[in-house]
């Protein structure tokens, strides 16, 4: 079984990478993995990290799962990674029988409207009692990634500590005509409009009631200013609209 899916991030690159390349966090985020102990190459055997002497990145894992019934069951293997190459990180592991193997590759690439992490997951099992384990979750490498990876990093912007917290003025569901007449009349203030649904994102710069650094962004591309809102008048539907402001008082205060 194999999947994969996208998902543009507006966030450091530094700070994904030190999300993806902590195998505890990860290892979390998937919902079904639990690092047991890693192993210390100076006694050549797994020990709880606390006391590892010379840790690596390999671990004793349990890959918990619950059946057709609700029963939680685990299997015990071996978890490795961080593997870090340019661009990439993944993470693999097998179960002690060589029955059960899991593999999960993150692809970082650079866009003007963030990070593109292009997430990929591969699951194989043998035939058999196993097998139906993993019944009740269908494409087992499609659940970790939709229900578990994707959801968290969705919102990984949130759990990045920022140097500036922006002040929400104004979060709902309107249609596009509705969003756009928003637009011509914007509050006086300094902050950032967003627009978007699941097929797009559209974001400005507010300063004094007058809108600019507009980008709009699909699946496919980015455009910037007025291509940025020639694309957006041509959408149709509903859309979530929020407001943001700047605390400018606070910045000037933190500025020493």
């Amino acid at each position: 079984m194999e999947y994969s899916n996208d998902l543009i991030i507006e966030a450091d690159k530094s700070d994904l990478i030190n999300i993806l390349t902590d195998a505890y966090l990860v290892a979390g985020i998937t919902g079904h993995l639990a690092l047991l102990k890693v192993y210390d190459s100076e006694i050549k055997n797994f020990a709880p990290p606390g006391i590892a002497k010379k840790p690596v990145n390999e671990f004793l894992a349990s890959l918990i799962i619950q059946d057709e019934k609700g029963n939680v069951k685990s299997l015990l293997g071996r978890w490795r990674g961080p593997e870090i190459f340019p661009n990439s990180i993944s993470y693999e592991g097998i179960s002690n029988d060589n029955k059960v193997s899991l593999k999960i590759m993150f692809n970082l690439t650079n866009l003007s409207s963030g990070i593109k992490v292009s997430i990929h997951s591969e699951f194989n099992i043998k035939l058999g009692f196993f097998e139906r384990m993993f019944a009740r979750y269908g494409n087992f490498a499609s659940h970790i990634v939709k229900c578990h990876l994707i959801p968290y990093f969705s919102n990984v912007r949130s759990r990045i500590k920022q140097g500036i917290s922006l002040t929400k003025l104004d979060s709902k569901e309107v249609d596009i005509e509705d969003a756009i007449r928003v637009l011509r009349s914007l509050p006086k203030i300094t902050g950032i409009i967003l627009i978007k649904n699941q097929a797009f994102s559209f974001k400005g710069y507010i300063n004094n009631g007058q809108l600019s650094n507009m980008i709009y962004s699909d699946k496919e591309k980015s455009y910037k200013d007025s291509e940025a809102l020639g694309k957006l008048i041509t959408e149709k539907g509903n859309v979530k609209l929020e407001i943001y402001e700047l605390p400018i008082p606070d910045l000037l205060r933190n500025v020493s």
